[in-house]
């Protein structure tokens, strides 16, 4: 306890503010010699630190000398600290650095038994060490054998087994034993193939293909190695250039011709193959405002393919194509022709094409331009009917920048429709033994001389024949053709005098004329008719309708019969002849009556008897009606589409009332309702 008081006194003068401290007697420091244990756990030593005295004796911790090691043993355990970073820092950096080392040398080691295996080592099996070789021709004709010669060299230390050689083709490619059927794939089995042995083998086949191409080959080989299934492959590819083709293409025709204008092509496919050539076909693409108009031969499919068959060797086969080329001046047009084998699946398609040409028109404006209108239709296939009167006009003009001078037009006419007596040419001329008509400078002064750009029109008027039996008769399908033909001259760049032409043609198609012929029976007729003669109110009474159709000169397509019935009239449902009951409907809503009379052939109650059909109807009279003949059947009609002019034609027929004229026992007492 003594001591402890001293302590507090000692604690109350240090902390007081006078700043007399007691003097402290100096104490010597005596050198102790201390073992440190290196297994502490903790600056305060609790389970590992050993007693430093003997005595173990507690020391003063305000002793200069405790002060002094607890500051070094903090300083130690700091620098212990940082000295086992930096330590684990350099481990890593270690690991690392060797590790990659390692890497680098196990990647070079690698390479270099990856090397010697596949490489040096001379017991390994290498595609490198199998060598395919093809050998044959680098251009052939289209049509012609082609043999390769394809080697195979096994400079393995082992043999190859079940080698197998595959050759796939180009499109277009025969059989060379037969040239006909169609070769895509030839697998061809060589076999085992030893060591350092060579198989050779001799392929053969028919390339076809267009004059100019290319065709590759694909030439692989398929083989095992010995003990496995494994398969293995190598390939090359044979590139063949297509000399001449085994059929060649030239067309003839106009370069140059005016918008609208008529022209012809004419293709001919010749043979240059020494054998005969199979199912040749030849297709052709027209160009945006090409207007095909017929050829010869036809073609086989749409406008644009013909099957020619077999050509023989140096044949040539030939077609003629009509067309008219329309667009605007100094605009081309190019139409392109194509030559072939047929498909098998379809065979007015080309399979594979031996040749091609290309055909380029030029539009311009000519130099005296000519046109013509009929009844003021530009059209070049006019459509009128008989008996009509034709009102044709020329138009001339002169497009270039110099005058032409003694402008002639010449107009060749031909057709039997026309009624030459009719002709009429005013300040012109017609010809009637050659049936020509003339403009020219001694009948109009304006056609003496024409300026640049000037016009100029001509005139001439004729009539078309009427209707007649002997017409009817005789003439099927009949037209007028009009070819006219304008001249004039003009001083060209050498001042040397120069003809110009321009030609213009028409053509007038005659429609075919129907006729509708009907009656109204009660005596006559297929039907037994029933009901007071003359008819009386309030009493029901039938009647049977009578159809007759005729046809003149053309073929008419589906024609159909229309009539109506008044709401006094019923529909009775008798229809003869009996095949034609199931063409016959009856339409109660609108009460018509429609008749699908069908295709109607020219001559038809001219040169045979005409087209027809009866059906029965009853009238039941009223009494507003007395004293009148009604309306039993009105609205007759037919029409149809003519086949030459492709127009529809039609024909009305007349109101039947009770005036039954058509009948042999008609009395005109017959003709009105009586009373009750």
């Amino acid at each position: 306890m003594k001591d402890e008081g001293k302590m507090e006194e000692l604690k109350k003068k240090l902390d007081s503010t006078s700043g007399d401290l007691p003097k402290m007697k100096h104490v010597k420091m005596h050198e102790h010699h201390v073992s440190v244990n290196r297994d502490w756990d903790d600056e305060e030593g609790n389970k590992n630190s050993e007693p430093i005295e003997e005595n173990k004796k507690k020391e003063d911790p305000f002793s200069v000398s405790n002060l002094d090691n607890r500051a070094n043993r903090n300083a130690i355990s700091e620098k212990s600290k940082s000295i086992d970073k930096n330590s684990d820092a350099s481990k890593i950096y270690s690991f690392l650095k060797g590790l990659t080392v390692f890497s680098i040398v196990f990647l070079i080691i690698a390479a270099g038994v990856a090397y010697y295996y596949f490489t040096i080592n001379p017991n390994i099996i290498s595609g490198s060490n199998i060598e395919l070789s093809v050998s044959g021709p680098i251009i052939i004709s289209a049509g012609q054998e082609l043999s390769l010669d394809v080697n195979v060299f096994n400079n393995n230390s082992d043999a190859l087994e079940g080698v197998d050689l595959i050759m796939t083709y180009p499109d277009g490619t025969r059989r060379a034993d037969d040239k006909v059927t169609s070769l895509v794939t030839d697998r061809i089995p060589l076999g085992t193939i030893a060591a350092g042995g060579t198989q050779r083998t001799t392929v053969k086949s028919i390339i076809l293909g267009e004059e100019g191409s290319t065709k590759n080959i694909s030439v692989s080989l398929e083989y095992k190695l010995p003990g496995t299934n494994s398969l293995f492959a190598k390939q090359k590819t044979y590139p063949i250039g297509i000399g001449a083709g085994p059929v060649s293409i030239t067309v003839d025709f106009v370069k140059e011709i005016i918008p609208e204008q008529a022209t012809k092509f004419v293709v001919s496919v010749k043979s240059n193959s020494a054998d005969v050539i199979k199912d040749v076909v030849l297709s052709a693409e027209y160009p945006f405002g090409f207007d095909y108009v017929s050829a010869d031969p036809d073609p086989s499919l749409a406008t644009d393919h013909w099957r020619l068959g077999d050509i023989a060797p140096g044949e040539v086969k030939k077609i003629e194509i009509n067309a008219k080329i329309f667009g605007q001046t100094n605009q081309e047009r190019t139409v392109r022709f194509f030559a072939g084998t047929a498909q098998n699946k379809n065979p007015n398609e080309i399979d594979t094409t031996f040749a091609s040409a290309i055909s380029t028109i030029n539009l311009s404006a000519p130099f005296l331009g000519a046109d013509v209108a009929v009844n003021g239709s530009g059209d070049e296939i006019v459509v009128a009917n008989s008996g009509q009167l034709l009102q044709g006009e020329i138009l001339w003009k002169n497009n270039l920048d110099v005058s032409i001078h003694d402008v002639s037009i010449e107009g060749k006419l031909s057709g039997l429709m026309v009624d030459r007596d009719s002709v009429a040419v005013p300040n012109g001329f017609y010809k009637s033994d050659n049936d020509t008509l003339y403009w020219e400078k001694s009948n109009d002064p304006q056609m003496e001389d024409v300026a640049p750009n000037k016009s100029g029109t001509s005139n001439f008027n004729m009539k078309i024949f009427d209707l007649t039996k002997d017409l009817a008769s005789n003439i099927r399908r009949p037209e007028i053709t009009l070819n006219f033909t304008v001249k004039g001259n003009r001083l060209n760049e050498n001042k040397v005098t120069e003809e110009v032409t321009s030609q213009s043609s028409r053509k007038i198609r005659i429609v075919s004329d129907l006729g509708l012929d009907t009656g109204l029976l009660y005596y006559d007729g297929p039907f037994t008719n029933t009901g007071p003669m003359p008819t009386k109110a309030n009493v029901k009474t039938t009647y049977t309708v009578n159809v007759k159709i005729s046809n003149s000169y053309n073929s008419v397509k589906g024609l159909i019969y229309t009539a109506k019935l008044p709401i006094y009239v019923n529909w009775l449902g008798k229809v003869s002849p009996e095949t034609a009951s199931s063409t016959v409907v009856y339409d109660s809503a609108n009460r018509t009556i429609t008749w699908k009379a069908g295709d109607i052939a020219p001559g038809t109650g001219y040169i045979s008897n005409p087209k027809e059909m009866s059906y029965q109807v009853e009238f039941l009279p009223s009494l507003s009606q007395v004293n009148q003949s009604p309306i039993i059947v009105n609205s007759q009609k037919i029409a149809g589409t003519d086949s030459f002019t492709n127009t529809v034609v039609s024909a009305n027929g007349y109101s039947l009332n009770t005036q039954i004229k058509s009948d042999s026992k008609y009395d005109m007492s017959l003709d009105r309702v009586l009373g009750k």
